[in-house]
């Protein structure tokens, strides 16, 4: 009879040990079993409401060829501008494009060795690239640092446009797409990109009603 005993206990007590998974012990004994599925703390809402994040600024720049000048806007707001260099003999297209690839360091071919004008830039830092349907991504068109010259706010380039290093840097981590750790981005369906608009002041496509921004200051939520 006490035999049967044993083992009915036996069959109904439950079987966890040390390396059981499924539970934990709850006390200092070991005596007491729950199982790890089981909530731990308070289920549902603790305290008030947490109020919703405040929606990010909007994005865009605009680069005026007329007076060389690339302007970073939030909300429609001028928050700096910078001296740039862009195509000669109006290599630099207007219209309006997407950033959709970053790059921290790339090189660039630029010509054709056909028509002799070929070379290569190496190390071209903080890159933008932008396209559109009408000038697609295999044009190459960018915004990017240039350390081999300083004669920003003239045409200069084959149709890239060109900034000091610094401001390069602080717009490649300004705008979108988000860098990732090896300091490229692509851009997405869910992040598309900061808008660029390309446009000449001088002529009737130019954006009507910008004040000029205040290009002496740096404010402080532009760059890193």
């Amino acid at each position: 009879m006490r035999l049967r005993i044993a083992w009915a206990a036996l069959l109904i007590a439950p079987v966890v040990g040390p390396g059981c998974p499924g539970a934990k012990r709850d006390g200092a004994d070991g005596a007491t079993l729950r199982s790890a599925r089981e909530p731990t703390g308070p289920v549902g809402p603790v305290g008030p409401e947490t109020s919703p994040r405040p929606r990010p600024p909007v994005k865009h720049l605009e680069i005026d060829l007329s007076r060389q000048r690339l302007t970073a806007f939030e909300d429609g707001r001028p928050v700096r501008e910078i001296p740039v260099s862009t195509g000669k003999r109006g290599k630099t297209p207007t219209g309006e494009f997407r950033i959709w690839r970053k790059h921290r360091l790339k090189d660039m071919k630029v010509g054709l060795p056909v028509r002799g004008d070929y070379y290569l830039l190496e190390d071209v830092p903080w890159v933008l690239y932008f396209a559109n349907a009408e000038h697609p991504k295999e044009r190459g068109l960018a915004i990017h640092g240039a350390w081999w010259h300083s004669d920003f706010g003239r045409p200069a380039t084959h149709g890239c446009v060109n900034l000091p290093v610094e401001e390069a840097r602080e717009l490649f981590f300004w705008t979108d797409p988000p860098v990732g750790p090896f300091g490229e981005a692509t851009a997405t369906d869910a992040n598309p990109g900061t808008r660029v608009v390309v446009f000449d002041s001088a002529a009737r496509d130019a954006p009507q009603g910008r004040e000029p921004p205040p290009s002496a200051r740096r404010p402080q939520n532009v760059g890193r």
